[in-house]
């Protein structure tokens, strides 16, 4: 992957910062978590995969700023949107979900990003049936596909399939009596957690499909927390991902995530700290969102109806 166009760049900086860097857009992806992330037949689900759904509007739409952190100056590295939308898939209702992440200004000649996941999910209980990722990255063009079925109870099967530079590269099939989440229908996850219910540093391993592949993420919840974003301050809930990734600084605490604490449980940040540097997005604009922000200011310029 072409990460600097730069010449004069390339020869003053050392080859290893260069390859940890190429490392930032994939894990953009594993935020949306990772943000942080489709679809199914609920009458064959068996009740295994269900979630709540009291938090989610189709009419919601989240946007972000990311920011890169190198030798302590943060630097806007580019923009996200998670968007939604009602449809139909195999015949039943669902929700279209689509996260769009761009470079933008100087770290644009550093990190070529412009990749669209676009995930499905039920209409009634969020769970996952198919997912889609296209990923723009420099010279290299990646796609990759999962389609979910549910042959009876207690049983999950999964189609991973991906392609680069136009190539077939890889047909694998999964089956667990776990329910599989990918990066688009992991945030439905996420936010279909109680935190009323939980107490601190109570972990929840969840499986997760990644191109080829599916492992374990542990998830710990952290507390709550009040942090500031875009000037205003804002109660969350944290939660920290154990993530085993070579560009991870800490295995153990990889990546962590902060959601609103209301009725929404919105994303408002998402931090990972890399080998070189670290990664940051903020929550830039709440639209639609199906409860009351109360979360967040009562003047709050970030939420809106």
């Amino acid at each position: 992957m072409t990460y600097f166009s730069n010449q004069k760049y390339k020869s003053r900086h050392h080859p290893e910062k260069r390859r940890e860097l190429s490392h930032v857009s994939g894990i953009c992806r594993m935020t949306w978590i990772l943000i942080g992330m489709c679809l199914l037949y609920p009458g064959k689900t068996e009740g295994q995969c269900k979630l709540d759904t009291g938090f989610f509007s189709v009419d919601e739409r989240l946007d972000f700023n990311l920011h890169y952190n190198w030798k302590f100056v943060w630097i806007k590295a580019g923009e996200a949107a998670l968007i939604s939308q009602s449809g139909t898939c195999k015949g039943i209702g669902v929700y279209k979900t689509q996260l769009t992440a761009r470079s933008t200004g100087v770290a644009k000649k550093l990190m070529s990003i412009g990749d669209t996941l676009t995930g499905q999910v039920s209409n009634s209980d969020f769970s996952p049936l198919f997912y889609v990722k296209a990923a723009h990255e420099g010279k290299t063009h990646s796609y990759e596909e999962i389609d979910y079925e549910y042959p009876g109870k207690d049983r999950v099967k999964a189609q991973l399939k991906h392609w680069r530079n136009g190539k077939f590269r890889g047909d694998t099939l999964l089956s667990s009596k776990k329910c599989f989440y990918d990066p688009v229908s992991l945030i439905y996850f996420m936010r279909s957690l109680n935190p009323s219910g939980m107490t601190v540093n109570q972990s929840v391993s969840v499986p997760i499909l990644f191109t080829d592949e599916s492992f374990d993420v542990k998830v710990t919840y952290r507390g709550t927390e009040i942090i500031e974003v875009n000037d205003e301050k804002i109660n969350t809930v944290k939660y920290s991902f154990s993530i085993n990734g070579k560009a991870f600084e800490n295995k153990k605490e990889s990546l962590f995530l902060w959601l609103s604490n209301d009725g929404n449980r919105i994303p408002v940040q998402i931090e990972t700290k890399l080998k070189i540097g670290s990664l940051k997005a903020q929550l830039k604009k709440a639209t639609g969102c199906k409860n009351p922000y109360s979360a967040f200011p009562t003047s709050s310029k970030i939420v809106g109806k």
